[in-house]
């Protein structure tokens, strides 16, 4: 009887071990473009962790993680064009949103990252693959404030 008890006891032990060592899929990063301490940042800056602080996740195992990325203020545009791999793209002006208008998805979409304190477009990038637009917009809809969809 002591000899089942510790074969189940060992047998118990090597699945629980062997249980810990398996990785999940590989967390869903969605790269958040915007100008740093341009007037779109306060804001978003604020967002993000808000949302994450819930521990989103696109599926039981695999998690939301949220990339943000500041290129300097006087190669933004050419940043975001050089780096077609961004997901949603944060604005400090109009004019920035029209020099960008070939990277949106179609039909586009476009909200005011700052609310009512300022123009600050922000849009989701034509390059996100279909797979992963799901999961951009609720990070999009996360950092423009637009919690409402």
């Amino acid at each position: 009887m002591t000899v089942t008890k510790l074969g189940r006891s060992v047998l118990l032990l090597a699945l629980l071990l062997l249980c810990g060592c398996r990785r999940g899929p590989a967390p869903v990063v969605v790269k958040v473009v915007m100008l740093p301490h341009g007037k779109a940042f306060h804001f978003v800056n604020q967002r993000v962790p808000e949302f994450l602080k819930d521990n989103p996740h696109v599926s039981w195992l695999q998690p939301i993680q949220v990339e943000e990325i500041y290129p300097s203020a006087d190669q933004f545009v050419q940043f975001v064009t050089a780096n077609p791999n961004m997901d949603i793209i944060v604005c400090d002006s109009p004019e920035q949103l029209d020099a960008l208008r070939f990277m949106q998805r179609v039909p586009p979409e476009v909200m005011n990252a700052c609310t009512d304190a300022g123009n600050c477009p922000a849009f989701i990038a034509r390059s996100v693959q279909e797979d992963r637009i799901k999961t951009v917009k609720r990070v999009f809809y996360a950092v423009t404030g637009s919690h409402n969809r």
